[in-house]
């Protein structure tokens, strides 16, 4: 499961995370991001919840929290980002 964890944060956690930023149509890059896991997961499904929790023009500040099939906290993923401006999102 540790790899699956790893596969998760690559691929669920980072798209959970770009539709939060992305969301007002201008193109935002990660600049910072931290990983906190809380506890050890060895089967069932994960899920991920982004919210933005500062939405400012240039520096927006994002927060996904992942957690298991029972509603658990696994981890924490946080990143702040730069919004390009002039830049429509892809």
């Amino acid at each position: 499961m540790e790899q699956d964890l790893l596969d998760f944060f690559k691929k669920d956690s980072f798209a959970a995370l770009a539709g939060a930023v992305n969301s007002h149509g201008v193109l935002t890059f990660s600049t910072t991001s931290n990983i906190t896991c809380v506890r050890s997961v060895s089967e069932g499904r994960l899920y991920a919840e982004a919210t933005e929790i500062v939405n400012h023009k240039r520096m927006p500040y994002a927060e996904v929290r992942v957690t298991d099939e029972a509603g658990e906290l696994v981890a924490i993923f946080t990143s702040s980002g730069y919004r390009k401006q002039n830049a429509a999102a892809m």
